[in-house]
């Protein structure tokens, strides 16, 4: 069964550092991809490790988190002329959740696949990178790795050719641990669907420029299904 690709890192969003250690030695390279029991590599060219071999992988994230030690085995090997990327699989998604830290855990974390529709949307705001083009919108779902977002015809219209967009948010009851009760968060605009009410929905990847901010994340989807939970209850 293919592993399931949760996020694409390779161009620098989120520098996860890797460290591959097998029988020849070591070499360091960068994560690429993020899968659900395991992750794409780029290593140097000098680094030529055999399919099937069980290595040594350390994970971190520079300057936020030391490196974590995990027995993987590589699955995937392509060369170029000037790097190999590797697929490497974990041998135990237990040591996986034992040792990595939460922020970086949550990347592989199969709850990100848990979604919630919500009773009472939420306002924020949607922002071009870079272009200055700002309209407001109505937060309806959410999951660990994403949102939908419900936008007028006249804010289509605004960021109808705009993939890439800052997505922002204030909720009196949002708390976060030594900063203000706002939030935001880059995202990907990946489909957009016409509503019967004449409205547009976004459906958007979120994606978090570090591990703290992947932590972040979390917290706001816990939020927001605690305060999904209460409505219902109410």
């Amino acid at each position: 069964m293919e592993e399931l690709l949760y996020q694409t890192f390779d161009g620098g969003s989120l520098p996860i550092l890797a460290r591959v250690r097998c029988a020849v030695g070591s070499v360091t390279g960068h994560v690429t991809d993020v899968y659900v029991d395991g992750v794409g590599l780029r290593l140097p060219t000098i680094a030529a490790i055999g399919i099937g071999e069980k290595v040594e992988l350390s994970l971190w994230v520079e300057g936020v988190e030391r490196p974590v030690a995990l027995a993987a085995r590589v699955r995937a090997r392509r060369d170029t002329e000037t790097e190999r990327r590797y697929r490497l699989r974990f041998v135990s998604r237990e040591e996986l959740a034992q040792k990595l830290p939460r922020g970086l855990y949550s990347l592989f974390n199969r709850r990100r696949c848990e979604r919630v529709r919500l009773t009472s949307p939420l306002d924020s705001t949607l922002s071009s990178l870079g272009e200055g083009v700002r309209a407001t919108a109505e937060i309806d779902g959410v999951s660990r790795g994403g949102c939908s977002l419900v936008v007028d015809a006249d804010t289509e219209r605004l960021f109808a050719s705009t993939e890439r967009v800052l997505i922002g948010l204030r909720q009196p009851g949002l708390q976060l641990v030594g900063k203000p009760r706002t939030w935001s968060v880059h995202a990907v605009i990946h489909n957009r669907q016409a509503t019967d009410t004449g409205l547009i929905r976004y459906g958007c990847e979120l994606l978090p420029e570090n591990a703290a901010g992947a932590l972040e994340l979390e917290r706001i989807f816990d939020y927001l299904l605690e305060r999904e939970h209460a409505l219902r209850a109410g």
